[in-house]
């Protein structure tokens, strides 16, 4: 469950987002009156409109506006997913324990605050790792990189660019998987 910050208004929820949209959910169920939710197979739909988010990159805010779902990563890796809406646009945001310095729901605001994370960097590319960026992993050694870097050196090299392993693509689920 989420812990209780200094604040009694602020909850520490990095854990719960990074366990899954199951916790998340139970977490903030048990920490917010007026969230009105409805659950869609493995998605959570905010059908209040009032839980509100801002995410932090350095100090610098790089987002803001409202939650309007929350679900499953469809890789099967642990997590959840949040779709945020600013209003003019829809993001994605996939947290992981890379990518996320901190996560505080505050109770008393009806708002998350995400203070977001580039110190890994992409194992194909060099870039740092972002929030909103869509990630792989190899199963092997879990050397990150974005999603569409490691698809395609996978497609050329059928290897993983850190451990040097043989991997491959998974023609029926499209996952990255390890060669036999």
């Amino acid at each position: 469950m989420a812990k209780k910050k200094a604040n009694q208004d602020q909850l520490n929820i990095k854990p719960v987002l990074l366990k899954g949209p199951k916790y998340f959910i139970q977490a903030i169920k048990s920490s917010l009156k007026g969230i009105k939710l409805t659950k869609v197979i493995s998605t959570w739909v905010i059908e209040s409109e009032n839980l509100r988010i801002k995410v932090k990159n350095d100090g610098n805010t790089v987002f803001t506006g409202l939650i309007k779902w929350i679900g499953d990563r469809n890789d099967g890796s642990k997590g959840s997913v949040l779709c945020l809406s600013s209003g003019k646009e829809l993001k994605i945001i996939r947290p992981t324990k890379d990518t996320v310095k901190q996560a505080v729901l505050d109770t008393e605001k009806l708002a998350i605050g995400i203070n977001a994370t580039t110190t890994t960097k992409c194992s194909v590319c060099g870039k740092g790792l972002d929030l909103f960026d869509e990630l792989a992993s190899c199963p092997l050694c879990d050397a990150l990189a974005h999603k569409e870097h490691l698809y395609e050196w996978v497609k050329m090299r059928n290897s993983c660019p850190v451990c040097k392993k043989g991997i491959s693509i998974d023609k029926n689920t499209n996952k990255i998987i390890a060669k036999n």
